[in-house]
């Protein structure tokens, strides 16, 4: 169902909830296991669910108060107009702010701001697929950076920390952003090599884009860095990132910079599909099935690096027709 997606994807993980405690919780038990249904219901508001709730929250408010696109403009209109320069920076941009926002909401703000400029370029040149193509390349790539920047890094951090081998938010940033950094100048390189332009500057326009010194811009500066530092030092302070996730959630809902209206607006669907994913986790362990299926793998011997490129290429082509999310939470139970 995930594949084909022949009904919504987050139904699908309700879907697996419900199975879950009419029927594989009672069998469970009928043949000795002892399973509480809490066991599967946990998953959906689980510490990563928490943290990627405030994920969500924080992006709200910073593209509330227009935060994101002002840092996004005032870097690319730093460039000077030469368009290599402008492609790295919009890549930069990009990867940057999918470490905290949602991967798509990122590509869709940026797009907004770079097809102008695709305007202003001759028609049919190369440079304007390069421009165009660099935003999605690097929300991918940037999404890899932190915990938070996609839904499969918070997966993965879930079943980590089920084994007691998971990374702080910080260790993952410093395993992390070298990854992005190589990724994104490989990706530039690429798109610079196969989209090769005739123009030779792009024509800047000035922007008048401000953002006005208020009460509720220093809220959210301060809470976003707050909450920022307090992810990078969970390990000092001992609390779980998701803890520290509830942070701006608290604080924007509280002195009304975000709205019910706002709320309704989050990606609950997302949240509904990681916590699916999770609870399809705790159905294949408990059950027994992963260890079935592991058993059915030609694993013993293998290198850990062969293991790695087995699945490494699995999940690219799996997730080059299906969702990155589903994909995560198809392949990491069996992992």
């Amino acid at each position: 169902l995930w594949v084909t997606e022949a009904i919504p994807l987050f139904v699908t993980s309700l879907l697996v909830l419900f199975l879950s405690l009419v029927w594989l919780a009672p069998v469970m038990r009928e043949s000795g296991e002892a399973i509480e249904n809490s066991a599967f219901l946990s998953q959906f508001f689980s510490e990563i669910i928490i943290l990627f709730l405030g994920g969500f929250v924080l992006s709200a408010a910073l593209h509330k108060l227009r935060l994101d696109e002002w840092l996004a403009r005032s870097i690319i209109g730093r460039t000077g107009g030469s368009i290599p320069l402008l492609v790295m920076s919009v890549m930069v941009i990009t990867a940057i702010l999918s470490m905290w926002l949602s991967n798509t909401a990122t590509a869709a703000m940026m797009l907004a701001i770079v097809i102008p400029m695709t305007n202003r370029l001759p028609t049919e040149d190369a440079y304007a697929k390069c421009l165009l193509l660099s935003i999605p390349f690097a929300a991918n790539i940037g999404g890899l950076g932190t915990p938070i920047g996609s839904p499969p890094n918070a997966i993965a951090m879930e079943y980590m920390q089920q084994i007691g081998v998971n990374p702080s938010f910080g260790q993952w940033m410093v395993i992390g952003l070298p990854g992005v950094i190589v990724m994104l100048v490989v990706a530039w390189l690429v798109l610079m090599l196969l989209f090769r332009g005739d123009a030779t500057s792009l024509p800047m326009e000035e922007d008048d884009l401000r953002i006005e010194s208020s009460t509720s811009l220093y809220v959210v500066l301060i809470t976003t860095g707050v909450t920022i530092l307090g992810w990078v030092t969970s390990s000092a302070h001992g609390y779980h990132a998701g803890v520290v996730a509830l942070i701006p959630v608290l604080v924007f809902f509280s002195v009304g910079i975000l709205g019910v209206k706002d709320l309704r607006s989050l990606s609950w669907e997302v949240l509904l599909l990681m916590g699916g994913g999770l609870c399809l986790g705790t159905a294949i362990s408990r059950s027994g099935l992963a260890e079935w299926m592991v058993g059915l793998l030609p694993v013993e011997g293998v290198s850990v690096y062969v293991l790695m490129v087995v699945f490494g290429t699995l999940a690219c082509i799996m997730s080059s027709v299906m969702s990155n999310t589903a994909t995560a939470n198809l392949v990491m139970p069996i992992i």
